[in-house]
């Protein structure tokens, strides 16, 4: 049942365009991600079964072209994804898949010996344990001689275990796999109250930007919460209601001008409060909690705020917070000299 459900609903999710796109451009981020053609890609046919383990299947091998602005055009690179929920040594069996990959691509190509293209190995992991294994193959030659080394296959693998990634990059980021990621995350989601509150944040915020893949975000959350067992009466209305888009379009709205008018009554209430305090510490305590209640803050944004020693710019800082759209427009102002 665990496997079924996680494998095949991670699949699900990430053959969609939003997720893979995130993936590569805000998780992967390295230089050869910059080469795809995001619009060309391909959701490979079949999957690769490992002889040592006949219940096995790779989960997803997807491809793309190279840009036509690159020099690599007319090249394609793949991309092999594995998904685990428990630490089990990954390389011996993803030079298996590998290899069924590369020889896939012989049969449908012109010529035996015609060129590969190149495979990119992904593990993702959720299990509560950090991930054991080092991601290099050579890794697993305690002692190698120099001499063997050109001998055996040199690859290692992406990993992208979810609950070491980090929490404040995490935060910045707004596609469809981050989303996933914060999701799949959530500490103690027995807790419902207040798991509601984070899983309906996040959908939220995914339903403005990309509709198609939060209605698939919401299948998982489903039955991510039915498979663990947990009943969570808020985020089913929440996800009933989205599949109903006019409600759900006034229900947001409603939401949004109750949570901006408690927040503008907020924030009012505690400028004034700081600036009659009059203290600089009071007005630094002041200024932060109101713009943890409106932003996201990070280490760097809360060490700015007790830094500054300046009652003027702390004034103006709290001047500008209630119409700020950003928090920058705020910060910018115990930044001036």
């Amino acid at each position: 049942m665990a496997l079924h459900y996680y494998d095949h609903g991670l699949t699900e999710l990430f053959r969609h365009p939003s997720f893979i796109r995130s993936l590569v451009t805000e998780i992967i981020a390295e230089p050869w991600v910059k080469l795809l053609d995001l619009n060309s890609m391909r959701v490979e046919d079949g999957v690769h079964k490992e002889i040592a383990e006949p219940s096995r299947f790779s989960d997803l091998v997807i491809s793309f072209s190279c840009t036509s602005q690159s020099e690599y055009e007319g090249f394609s690179i793949y991309l092999l994804i594995e998904f685990q929920s428990s630490r089990e040594p990954m390389s011996l069996r993803l030079l298996e898949y590998l290899s069924r990959v590369y020889r896939r691509q012989v049969k449908t190509g012109t010529s035996r010996y015609g060129p590969l293209h190149p495979v990119v190995p992904i593990v993702i992991y959720n299990g509560e344990a950090p991930w054991k294994e080092n991601t290099a193959f050579l890794s697993r030659f305690l002692r190698l001689p120099p001499s063997l080394k050109p001998y055996i296959p040199d690859f290692r693998y992406f990993l992208l275990d979810e609950g070491r990634f980090n929490p404040q990059l995490l935060s910045r980021l707004k596609g469809a796999s981050a989303a996933f990621i914060k999701l799949d995350t959530i500490d103690k989601p027995e807790k419902t109250e207040e798991a509601a509150r984070k899983i309906i944040s996040i959908l939220k915020q995914l339903w403005k930007r990309e509709p198609e893949a939060a209605k698939l975000l919401s299948k998982y959350v489903e039955g991510l919460l039915a498979h663990r067992g947990i009943d969570n009466p808020a985020v089913s209305e929440y996800i009933n209601n989205r599949r109903r888009p006019m409600f759900a379009q006034r229900l947001d709205r409603a939401l949004d001008n109750k949570w901006k008018e408690g927040l503008k009554q907020g924030i009012e209430k505690g400028i004034a409060e700081g600036k009659r305090e009059g203290t600089i510490r009071e007005k630094q305590t002041v200024l932060l909690r109101l713009l943890s209640r409106k932003f996201e803050l990070v280490p760097p944004d809360k060490e700015l705020v007790t830094a500054c020693e300046n009652p003027e710019k702390l004034d103006a800082a709290l001047d500008v917070i209630l119409f700020a759209a950003e928090k920058d427009a705020v910060l910018k102002e115990l930044r001036q000299e």
